[in-house]
């Protein structure tokens, strides 16, 4: 289902989905926090312009993952995530924003293009990357898919992005949910159960694998952000068996040397980076 790999002359440790390393159509990965140059908290592999005071050292840690996956350092593309479910679609005059060239004036948590040779990159410390790809039409979407954007169901927008920019058809797009903080991990009080209630009803209520009370707690629910994305892709017409769920948290302790968390980490930590992009030399 996924793979590490580390990738030399650096020794930067990413991570691969077997589904999409099949298809040489498209780049791709999730970066751990192994790899990198950053320090203290953040050491080493982190990618967030936010919590560390050394742009350099961000930027010597995304030349590496451009490196692991073969991409030019400028084509690594970036919005500011504001944990809404907007979707911004990046043109070719767009390549680099956010990392090498000047960052977007408005905030957005999903991105979607057709553009070769352009990688978008989203940015994550628990919330869910997902990643969807579109072979027939060559066009790709790489998500940001926090509390907030699941329950404004980003994913369903950005399928929906697709389909009118680039005639994408739901049955026909893959995706792929990748590791973010899970069912057992994600503790919610009664205004974040209550938010879902309204939109997902009984799916989200009656689910023990999408929501469950946590014992001993009073108006304290387990809530399982990535069954409710699946949920999601699914009503936005994809097939099931187009959609791999990695069923990875970044917040389980038996993880804390592989990934970033948070949640785990209150906070004072770095953070990963889901990269996508269709090369330039399928064209």
């Amino acid at each position: 289902m996924y793979h590490f790999e580390k990738k030399e002359p650096y020794g930067a440790e990413l991570l691969f989905f077997n589904q999409f390393s099949e298809d040489k159509k498209i780049i791709h990965c999730f970066t751990t926090r192994n790899g990198g140059v950053s320090e203290g908290a953040c050491c080493s592999l982190n990618m967030s312009f936010n919590r560390e005071p050394s742009r350099d050292n961000v930027l010597e840690n995304l030349k590496r993952a451009a490196d692991g996956i073969g991409v030019p350092f400028e084509s690594l593309t970036m919005v500011p995530q504001i944990h809404s479910n907007k979707v911004k679609i990046i043109k070719e005059a767009d390549k680099g924003r956010g990392v090498t060239c000047e960052s977007f004036s408005e905030g957005y948590d999903a991105m979607v293009t057709n553009v070769p040779g352009i990688t978008l990159c989203t940015i994550h410390g628990d919330c869910i990357p997902v990643y969807l790809y579109d072979e027939k039409h060559s066009a790709v979407g790489m998500i940001h898919s926090g509390w907030r954007g699941t329950w404004g169901k980003i994913a369903a927008k950005t399928v929906e992005t697709m389909k009118c920019e680039y005639n994408t058809e739901s049955h026909e797009l893959q995706a792929v949910i990748g590791p973010g903080i899970c069912g057992n991990c994600f503790e919610v009080s009664e205004d974040v159960f209550n938010a879902f209630s309204e939109i997902y009803g009984k799916v989200f209520t009656e689910n023990e694998t999408v929501c469950r009370p946590v014992p001993g707690k009073e108006n304290k629910w387990l809530v399982s952000l990535p069954e409710i994305v699946y949920i999601t892709l699914v009503e936005a017409g994809l097939r099931e068996d187009n959609i791999t769920k990695s069923n990875i948290c970044t917040c389980c302790e038996e993880n804390k040397n592989i990934f970033f968390s948070h949640r785990r980490e209150k906070g004072k930590t770095g953070a990963m980076t889901g990269m996508i992009g269709i090369p330039m030399n399928i064209m």
